[in-house]
C-alpha cells in the first residue's frame, strides 16, 4: 500500500488532546489513530453518491417494486 504525507494546520490544542485521548483509550498512537480515521471516511460514500446509484438503478429496472409486493401479496 503505497502512503503519503498529509499535514493538517489550524487544529485547536482542545481538539488535538481530544483525538489524542481517545487514541489512547485505544491503545493507538494520535497518528494511527487519525490514519484509520481517514481511512475510514475515505471508504464510506457520501449519501449523495449513494442516492444517485439508487437513482440509476431504479431508471434501468423494468419493473416495480410496488407491482412485485402486490402480486406476492395476491398469491
Amino acid at each position: 500500500m503505497e502512503s503519503t504525507l498529509l499535514q493538517v494546520r489550524g487544529v485547536t490544542t482542545s481538539a488535538r488532546d481530544t483525538l489524542a485521548a481517545r487514541a489512547a483509550r485505544s491503545g493507538q498512537s494520535l497518528s494511527a489513530y487519525l490514519r484509520d480515521l481517514l481511512e475510514r471516511e475515505a471508504a464510506t460514500p457520501r449519501l449523495e453518491d449513494v442516492f444517485d446509484r439508487v437513482d440509476r438503478r431504479s431508471e434501468v429496472s423494468q419493473v416495480s417494486s410496488v407491482d412485485l409486493i402486490r402480486a406476492d401479496r395476491e398469491r
